[in-house]
This record gives C-alpha cells, sequence and structure tokens, in this order.
C-alpha cells in the first residue's frame, strides 16, 4: 500500500489515562463541590491545556480556580502513576509491533506537553517506535484544528490524505479529518455519535481490531 503512514493520539489510546484524569477530577469535584465534572471533563478530551482551562471558565466561569485544581489533579495522577505505572491499552505493542514489521512509518500527535509525552513512552519503551513525536506545545492551535496533524505528516514525508489517524475523541477525529487523513476511532470514554461515524475511516472497538484492520489491507 501506497505510503504506508499511522499516526497515533497518546492519551486515551496509547495510554489509559482520560480515564485516571476523569477519576481525579471526580474526586476533587466531590471535595469542592463542582457539579457536572464528568460532563465538562468530556469537552476536553483531545484538547491541549490552554483550550481546557478556557472550557473550565467557560463552565465555571472566570474566578474557578483552575490551575490550583488543575496542579492538584495532576498530582493525584502522578502519585498512581509512580505507584502503579502508566496503564497502556491493551494491544498497545503488539500494534506497535505489527506496523514497524510491516514497513509502516509511525508517528504521533499528542495534545499533551513533549516534555510529558517522550517521559511517559520513555517509562514504558515505546519511545523507539515513533519516527515522529509531534505534541500540543509545537503548534499554535489545539485539535480539533488539524495543525497537529499536518505538522506530523508533513515532518514524516506522508501526504495526509494518504495517512492514518487513530484516534479516541471527538476533536481528535475532527482535526484527522480537516487534515484530510483516513481518521481510525477506537472508542474510549466517549461513545461514536453520528458525526463521527460520518467523520470517521473507520470505528474499531479496540487495538486489535485497528491491528486487524492494517493485515487485511497488506
Amino acid at each position: 500500500m501506497e505510503n504506508k503512514t499511522v499516526i497515533f493520539d497518546m492519551d486515551g489510546v496509547i495510554f489509559d489515562t482520560e480515564n485516571l484524569f476523569l477519576d481525579c477530577w471526580k474526586l476533587l469535584a466531590g471535595q469542592h463541590n463542582i457539579q457536572n465534572m464528568e460532563q465538562v471533563y468530556h469537552k476536553c478530551i483531545g484538547v491541549n491545556e490552554k483550550t481546557t482551562k478556557a472550557i473550565f471558565e467557560e463552565a465555571y466561569g472566570t474566578q474557578f480556580s483552575y490551575d490550583e485544581l488543575s496542579a492538584e489533579a495532576s498530582l493525584m495522577f502522578h502519585k498512581y502513576v509512580e505507584e502503579n505505572g502508566m496503564p497502556m491499552k491493551p494491544g498497545v505493542r503488539e500494534v506497535l509491533d505489527y506496523l514497524t514489521q510491516n514497513g509502516y512509518k509511525i508517528g504521533l500527535a499528542s495534545s499533551t506537553k513533549e516534555v510529558h509525552v517522550r517521559s511517559q513512552l520513555a517509562g514504558r519503551n515505546l519511545l523507539s517506535y515513533f519516527q515522529v513525536i509531534i505534541c500540543g506545545d509545537m503548534v499554535s492551535r489545539s485539535k480539533p484544528a488539524p495543525d497537529i496533524f499536518l505538522k506530523a505528516c508533513e515532518e514524516i514525508g506522508a501526504q495526509p490524505e494518504k495517512a492514518f489517524a487513530v484516534e479516541d475523541s471527538y476533536n481528535g477525529i475532527r482535526a484527522a479529518a480537516s487534515a484530510g487523513m483516513k481518521a481510525i476511532m477506537v472508542p474510549d470514554i466517549v461513545s461514536p455519535d453520528e458525526e463521527m461515524e460520518r467523520l470517521a475511516y473507520r470505528i474499531c472497538p479496540s487495538l486489535a481490531e485497528v491491528q486487524a484492520f492494517f493485515a487485511s489491507l497488506d
């Protein structure tokens, strides 16, 4: 297949971090009597920290102590990771091994800051799989804008319309589709709706299904 390129999202696709962060925020919401936390958090999946703060302030007002609470949630998250390790999604290493062994170019496009992305990937010995890593602090616009995927395709040397993106979030699928890529959705916290079914090239319930899809193309 011409131009065999796959660009992965990280949170919710490679690592089971979205559920862990949601649990942290829900605990804080209970402690501080913050209403509708889960619904607001869902809007933040796939976007960078600046956009996340804007979403929280739109929901709770500009007096909302986002920076303080975000720091608390981050401490809770990292304490869990230190004690238990970064939780990986099932099938991660298998699909990365398959793509590597079958001549695919593999990239990563995450809204998370680069320092955290590289640290988390290194902690699970996954860094070597990725030829290109583009992070949220390396582009001016966050997902759902296509910038991060366009930059990943440019640096890996692929035409977007001939490359695949593997995403879990609505904003990630929107970004990949806007970039002209073939977006594969692997749902995590949010289930696909009509918009996702329209935008996604394919919806796979797991990374094992993603691997099977690529195997069917080879």
